[in-house]
């Protein structure tokens, strides 16, 4: 673990890869998962579909399809959104001035699980 809060904790994941996870109240919570380049590998996606199906139930391979989808339209778009029933994926491709291309993506409960 690199960092922790009451309702925060953050993750290395290898050289290239964090993982962050996030308590809300009341039961919202989310996962991100921040890789340093423009094309994360297959583990990038399964890892964080593991984790955001510990924190919303959702199947793992769901939010990996969904986070590949938002992925692949953030190259595009620079940030792009992909709901499921109850969570949101949302991913955003960017480069940083100090640590090159980076892209970020997260699953995030919504407050209304329909």
């Amino acid at each position: 673990m690199t960092e922790r809060r009451s309702d925060y904790a953050g993750f290395a994941v290898g050289p290239d890869m964090t993982l962050t996870l996030a308590c809300g109240t009341p039961d919202l919570s989310s996962v991100g998962a921040q890789y340093r380049g423009a094309s994360p590998p297959d583990a990038y996606y399964e890892t964080f579909g593991r984790a955001g199906h510990a924190v919303t139930g959702i199947d793992a391979a769901t939010i990996t399809e969904a986070a590949h989808r938002a992925q692949a339209a953030a190259v595009r778009l620079r940030h792009s959104n992909v709901d499921l029933g109850g969570a949101r994926i949302t991913c955003s491709a960017m480069v940083s001035p100090d640590k090159g291309p980076l892209t970020l993506c997260a699953v995030i409960e919504h407050s209304d699980r329909s």
